[in-house]
């Protein structure tokens, strides 16, 4: 799918060092661009990630500790004049602050119209972009609360992966659940801890068929989550494994576990929820929009209590029929709505009306 109008100029503008993900999300987001032949460029960081993955149509700057530098300015100001953007998309807050600053100190030859991409619900104050791209529809509460008009935002999920599909045929003596995720505050895993010392109350009697939890991360609190653990009696249920960091790890991952967890009540639909699906797991989300989003077919209402959310798990490992179409249905809604194809509709939907309005 490409496109044959009159090219359109967008700027990437990705200052400062993100985890990954998001610098991925980016370089996703760029390639898809190009692909639909927009005349996209990225305005990188030296030494980061993405300077690493020799992106092509991009610029990288150093010296960006101080938005007053000189020869960031200068840098910049090259930059723009040569990319003329027509449209400018903000990555991360270091990016929102340099562009407030220079949008004051550039010559204004162009009102270029902004994007910002929205992660997870973290808005900058002081700064409202024309558009946002948000990643997942239950924000919406959210955005209306910080007066965000419904007209100003576009719902556009980064996920552009290829639907394979693979059946997840392992036996298993032990039920087993997984969670791929980086461990720090706001990932909801907290609670991921407070629902397995419920399942500990269910399966008191019979201690044997307990699930068992696999949690693959790294992360400023996971010292704090292994001792609470340790406190909680749950240590020979409840496995600490290395951040997963390839697509052999995932699969590897995915054979070992019959039900992928989501703990986040906020979190977007990411690429690990995506891999687990074409992998043959199903995933539960511990937020109920998050099925009305995507799974709406195949949908267990999940309550956000750590005793609800651990009768679902024992739901699920009772009846074994219940997981496997719940993972059809995944993998149908998922095929059906976010391949490539369909993100790259969507974004070019989304680019002409930024440019029209």
């Amino acid at each position: 799918m490409t496109t044959n109008r009159k090219r359109i100029s967008i700027l990437n503008l990705m200052l400062g060092k993100f985890k990954a993900g998001t610098e991925n999300g980016a370089l996703e987001l760029h390639k898809q661009l190009r692909k639909l032949n927009y005349d996209s460029s990225i305005v990188g960081v030296k030494d980061s990630w993405l300077e690493r993955q020799c992106v092509k149509k991009s610029f990288f700057i150093s010296h960006i500790g101080s938005i007053f530098n000189p020869i960031c300015y200068f840098q910049m100001s090259y930059i723009f004049r040569k990319v003329r953007p027509d449209i400018i998309i903000l990555h991360g807050g270091k990016g929102i602050t340099f562009y407030r600053h220079f949008q004051k100190l550039l010559p204004k030859y162009r009102r270029a119209k902004t994007v910002q991409i929205l992660h997870l619900t973290k808005l900058y104050k002081g700064f409202t972009p024309d558009f946002l791209f948000t990643l997942n529809k239950s924000q919406d509460d959210y955005l209306d609360n910080h007066n965000f008009a419904k007209s100003s935002r576009f719902y556009l999920p980064l996920t552009t992966g290829q639907i394979a599909g693979r059946h997840n045929s392992k036996r298993r003596t032990v039920f087993t659940c997984g969670i791929a995720s980086r461990i720090s505050s706001g990932k909801g895993l907290e609670k991921i801890i407070d629902v397995w010392a419920n399942l500990l109350l269910l399966y008191r009697d019979d201690e044997k068929k307990m699930p068992k939890l696999i949690i693959a991360g790294e992360g400023p609190i996971k010292d704090k989550l292994v001792i609470s653990v340790k406190n909680l009696g749950l240590q020979k249920f409840i496995d600490f494994s290395d951040w997963i960091k390839s697509s052999t790890d995932f699969t590897f991952f995915f054979d070992k576990i019959d039900l992928f967890i989501n703990p986040s009540a906020e979190e977007t639909f990411g690429l690990a929820n995506l891999d687990a699906i074409q992998n043959g797991t199903p995933v539960l989300a511990m937020k109920t929009g998050f099925f009305k989003d995507y799974f709406s077919n195949s949908s267990l209402d999940v309550d956000t209590t750590s005793l609800e959310f651990a009768k679902c798990i024992m739901l699920l490992q009772k009846n074994k029929r219940r997981c496997s179409d719940m993972q059809k249905g995944q993998y149908d809604t998922v095929r059906d709505n976010l391949t490539e194809r369909h993100f790259q509709e969507r974004l070019v939907k989304y680019i002409d009306k930024i440019i029209s309005i």
